[in-house]
């Protein structure tokens, strides 16, 4: 059973635009014993297409993540204890059970850049972390890095944001990197331009709605 949410604390709705095709992303953040959780629905049409959360600590490390893909039926949970993550997937009838273990220090951030706030809000320049591949449950390095503030017009309010370019942290980065646009005092996620699906076309993710 795929866990949701309660009472959200803040509801966040994103458009996503690839090849003239509008996806929403609603995203819903709720404190859960001191941590906090990430819900992301994404809709087209009304239809829901999937949904994912991640379970993070107060420095944004993931402890749980838990992702469906209804078109797929596809269900993927996993859960870390210190630097071992134990993984479930099940894709139709079939079920595998994997476990990994984060080689290093650096932490693991599932659904970034949500959980990547404090990368911007201490000031820092640079970030090794870790990431699981949906598809094929591979742990992939990946990097963060801080780019240059600007002053951008979103919605007619003027915000100061931050850029950080995240990539796979080896040499396949020259087939995978993305722009990000974060708010320079609190890290929320505002803007990305790049690829956005394994073999599309680049596209655009962009926040258009805040509540609290």
């Amino acid at each position: 059973m795929f866990l949701v949410a309660g009472v959200s604390a803040e509801d966040l709705l994103y458009h996503e635009t690839l090849r003239g095709d509008l996806t929403d992303y609603s995203i819903s953040i709720d404190d859960k014993q001191g941590n906090h959780e990430y819900t992301l629905t994404k809709t087209n049409d009304s239809a829901i297409l999937s949904i994912e959360r991640i379970v993070v600590d107060s420095s944004g490390d993931t402890k749980e993540w838990e992702y469906r893909d209804f078109s797929k039926d596809l269900h993927i949970s996993a859960r870390r204890n210190g630097r071992m993550i134990q993984i479930e997937k099940r894709d139709g009838r079939r079920s595998i059970n994997e476990e990994c273990t984060i080689p290093d220090s650096s932490p693991w951030h599932q659904l970034f850049p949500f959980g990547m706030e404090n990368f911007i809000v201490q000031g820092e320049k640079e970030r090794a972390f870790w990431f699981i591949q949906p598809q094929n449950l591979a742990l992939s390095s990946m990097k963060a890095v801080r780019g240059e503030e600007k002053l951008i017009n979103r919605h007619g309010i003027m915000e100061r944001a931050t850029e950080v370019k995240i990539s796979i942290n080896n040499w396949l980065s020259r087939f995978w990197k993305g722009l990000y646009l974060l708010r320079s005092d609190d890290g929320r996620y505002l803007f990305y331009e790049g690829i956005l699906r394994k073999n599309l076309a680049r596209g655009t993710v962009e926040l258009v709605k805040e509540q609290l």
